[in-house]
C-alpha cells in the first residue's frame, strides 16, 4: 500500500470523506489484507451501508469500465486490472460475512457478547427498544426520588425550573436523569465539588451598601430632550439593584447591566466611567450575590450528583433484573473511567474471541467518538500505531465542524488532539469541495475560526 501507513485525514463537509475512506479500504485489500481483519466504524447504519455500498459499485463500475479503471487505480496506489477488479468483487460476495465495515455500537455490542461473564453483564442481555429505556428510567428517578430529603429535592428542582419552565417535573426529572447519566459515569466525585461559595460578605460593610443604594449619584446627560437628567441606563439598572436586593433576589441582581460590567471588571457602562463611589456601593452587593449563586451551585451540585448516583443504583438493578442495556452502557462496562479497561488488559484473548486480529482499523466521523468510546478503541488503536512490522495501518477521518453527537458526549478535541499525541500519525487535510460554493466555504470558516 502506498502513502502514510497511519494518516489522519481533516476534511470539510463535500471534501470526499467516503472516497477516502473507501479508497483506503480498497488499497489495503489489493494490498492482501485479509478482509476480517480491517475494521471499519462510522456511527450510523445508514452510513455503514454506504461505505460498504461504495466499495462494492466502484470495484464493480472498474471492471467495467476504462475510465473508472484508471481512477480507482489512481485512489489506491497502484496499477489494478479489471480482472482484479472481479476477483475481489467476487471474494467480498461469497465472504459478505468477513467483512467488518460495521457502526460503533455494533463493534461494541460484539465485544460485549464476547465478553459478558468477565464484565458482569446479566445472561440473555439485550438492547432494550426505546419504550422499554423510557419506562426504565421512569421507574428508576421515581427510586431516586424516594430517598431524596426535602432540602436536596428542593435545590434540585429549582434548578430545573430555572433551566426550562415549560415542561412537568416528572418529564424534567427524567431528562435530567438522562442527560446527567453520563456526566455522572464519565466524571470523579471531586469534578462535583469543585465549585465552592465565595467568601461572605462583613454584614457591616453590606448593610453600608445596601443604605447608600438608593442615593447613589449617577451620571447625567448632557443634551438631548432632558439635559441634566440621570442617564435612562443608569437609572433603570440602579431601580432594578434596589429591587432585587429589596427582594433577596441575587441571581437576579447580577443579570443587571451594570452590576455585569463591574463583575467582568470592566471601566464603562453604556460609554461613561464606572467611578469609585459607584464601585464602593456595587462591590458589596455583587460579592453578596456572588456568594449567595455559588453557594446555592455547590447545593445543587451536590443534590445532582446524590440523585444520579440513586437513579443509576436503581437503573442498573432494573436493568439486571430484566436483561436490558441501552448502547451507551455497552463501552461504560467495557472501558469505565474508574479501571484500564476489558479491551487493554485481554488485548491477546480479545483476538481469540473475535475469531482473527485486527490489523486495520479505519474510523469514520472521528468527531463525533465521546472519550469513552475512544478508551475502548485506544488500546486497538495505540497496539496497532506501535507496531513495528509495517504491516498494520491506522486511518482516520473527521471534521470538528461537522459534530452533531452532543447528545451523547462526543468530544471533538478528540480529533485535534490524536495527531499532536501520536507522532507517526501522518496528518492530510482536503480542501476541495465538490459539494458548497466558494462564498459559504468562506462563509462557514469565518465563523468557525471564531468557535
Amino acid at each position: 500500500m502506498s502513502g502514510p501507513r497511519h494518516l489522519l485525514v481533516r476534511a470539510s463537509a463535500g471534501t470526499g470523506k467516503t472516497h477516502q475512506l473507501t479508497s483506503r479500504y480498497l488499497a489495503l485489500l489489493f494490498a492482501g489484507a485479509d478482509p476480517g481483519c480491517v475494521l471499519a466504524t462510522t456511527f450510523t447504519r445508514k452510513a455503514a451501508y454506504e461505505i460498504l455500498d461504495r466499495v462494492l459499485a466502484r470495484l464493480a463500475e472498474a471492471a467495467r469500465d476504462a475510465g473508472e479503471l484508471g481512477q480507482l487505480a489512481e485512489a489506491v496506489g497502484r496499477s489494478v486490472s479489471g480482472e482484479e477488479c472481479l476477483d475481489l468483487l467476487a471474494r467480498l460476495l461469497r465472504g459478505m460475512e468477513r467483512i467488518r465495515i460495521e457502526t460503533i455500537d455494533a463493534f461494541f455490542a460484539q465485544l460485549a457478547r464476547l465478553f459478558a461473564l468477565d464484565i458482569g453483564l446479566p445472561a440473555g442481555w439485550r438492547i432494550a427498544d426505546e419504550a422499554e429505556g423510557d419506562l426504565v428510567r421512569s421507574e428508576a428517578v421515581a427510586d431516586a426520588v424516594a430517598g431524596a430529603g426535602k432540602a436536596e429535592l428542593l435545590d434540585l428542582l429549582r434548578d430545573l425550573q430555572r433551566q426550562d419552565v415549560g415542561q412537568s417535573v416528572h418529564r424534567k426529572l427524567i431528562e435530567f436523569a438522562k442527560s446527567g447519566r453520563e456526566a455522572l459515569l464519565e466524571s470523579r466525585r471531586a469534578a462535583w465539588e469543585r465549585i465552592e461559595p465565595l467568601a461572605a460578605v462583613e454584614p457591616r460593610v453590606l448593610a453600608a451598601a445596601v443604605a447608600a443604594l438608593p442615593s447613589l449619584r449617577l451620571p447625567r446627560t448632557k443634551s438631548g430632550k432632558s439635559p441634566g437628567a440621570e442617564k435612562a441606563t443608569w437609572a433603570k439598572s440602579k431601580r432594578r439593584i434596589v429591587e432585587c436586593v429589596e427582594r433577596q433576589d441575587w441571581a437576579g441582581a447580577l443579570e443587571v447591566g451594570l452590576v455585569q460590567k463591574v463583575c467582568a471588571g470592566e471601566t464603562h457602562f453604556d460609554r461613561v466611567a464606572i467611578e469609585l463611589e459607584h464601585l464602593e456601593v456595587l462591590h458589596p452587593i455583587v460579592a453578596r450575590a456572588l456568594r449567595e449563586v455559588t453557594e446555592q451551585l455547590a447545593r445543587q451540585n451536590r443534590a445532582s450528583r446524590a440523585l444520579l448516583e440513586r437513579h443509576e443504583e436503581s437503573y442498573q438493578a432494573i436493568c439486571r433484573e430484566r436483561g436490558l442495556l441501552d448502547f451507551s452502557d455497552l463501552p461504560e462496562a467495557l472501558a469505565p473511567i474508574s479501571g484500564a479497561g476489558l479491551v487493554s488488559e485481554r488485548a491477546f484473548d480479545l483476538e481469540h474471541r473475535l475469531d482473527g486480529r485486527i490489523d486495520h482499523l479505519l474510523l469514520d466521523e472521528f468527531q463525533d467518538t465521546a472519550p469513552v468510546q475512544w478508551r475502548v478503541l485506544r488500546p486497538i488503536a495505540d497496539a496497532i500505531l506501535g507496531d513495528a512490522s509495517g504491516e498494520k495501518s491506522f486511518f482516520c477521518v473527521g471534521d470538528v465542524k461537522q459534530s452533531i453527537y452532543g447528545w451523547r458526549a462526543a468530544e471533538p478535541r478528540l480529533l485535534r488532539d490524536l495527531e499532536k499525541k501520536r507522532p507517526n500519525l501522518v496528518g492530510e487535510e482536503l480542501r476541495k469541495s465538490y459539494r458548497s460554493s466558494r462564498a459559504v466555504l468562506g462563509t462557514v470558516n469565518r465563523v468557525f475560526t471564531k468557535i
